[in-house]
């Protein structure tokens, strides 16, 4: 199922007019991720990561995240030993509270004047990476991305970053990787030229500006408009 949902969104970001190169490092990346997966779901003793993979709403969300995170960590040079387990596992799993929970992100706008609610939406990426923590085997370093994926530059976001926290690079991978499946989702905006349009004004201020240079270069490299400088 894994290896589908990756399929769907490798399909779209090839009528975005991603490279080949960049088309067939995507299928290598969900093939991985499945045999990964699939050993996961045989050893874990977690209730609510079995029930997680075996729920196809969130399967679906966590592998586009997964590899549309696969795919621009590796055109910003972030390397590690096993990028299908770093980049991989913390992008598939960095909502998995949402679903334990029973929280519909898409209920933002009605629900978030519900204090219990809101409460619980902003905790989220806490409550995440205490779940994957439990699991066992987990780098500090896809921890710390289940805890800012949701920062933004200059305040915007959750939680508050405060001066001086320093918002690791896989974090942000992840977070634009989040905004992007999401906004793929949307059928509306499913042209290069409306959905670069919408990233464009929605979502790339709140990253830093190699990570939207990079971003676009590599899911959109011939529809870029005027850039502008982000910070």
């Amino acid at each position: 199922m894994t290896f589908k949902h990756g399929e769907e969104i490798l399909s779209h970001l090839g009528a975005f007019g991603c490279s080949p190169e960049t088309i067939t490092y995507g299928k290598r990346f969900v093939e991985n991720l499945s045999v990964l997966l699939r050993s996961t779901l045989a050893t874990s003793k977690s209730d609510v990561i079995r029930s997680f993979l075996q729920n196809v709403e969130a399967l679906e969300h966590g592998t586009g995240v997964s590899v549309i995170s696969g795919v621009l960590a590796k055109e910003l040079g972030i390397c590690s030993e096993n990028p299908f387990k770093t980049v991989g596992l913390a992008a598939l799993f960095h909502d998995i509270s949402l679903y334990e929970m029973g929280i519909c992100e898409s209920d933002f706008e009605n629900r978030k004047n519900d204090p219990e609610w809101l409460s619980q939406y902003l905790g989220h990426p806490e409550r995440s990476s205490q779940i994957l923590e439990k699991m066992g085997g987990i780098s500090p370093v896809v921890l710390q991305a289940f805890q800012q994926h949701h920062m933004r530059s200059k305040g915007r976001g959750f939680p508050t970053r405060l001066p001086g926290t320093v918002t690791h690079k896989l974090s942000e991978i992840i977070g634009i990787a989040d905004e992007f499946a999401s906004a793929i989702k949307k059928g509306s905006l499913n042209t290069p030229e409306t959905l670069l349009t919408e990233l464009d004004y929605r979502v790339f201020p709140g990253f830093s500006g190699n990570t939207v240079s990079a971003f676009k270069n590599v899911f959109f490299p011939q529809k870029s408009p005027e850039k502008r400088k982000f910070v």
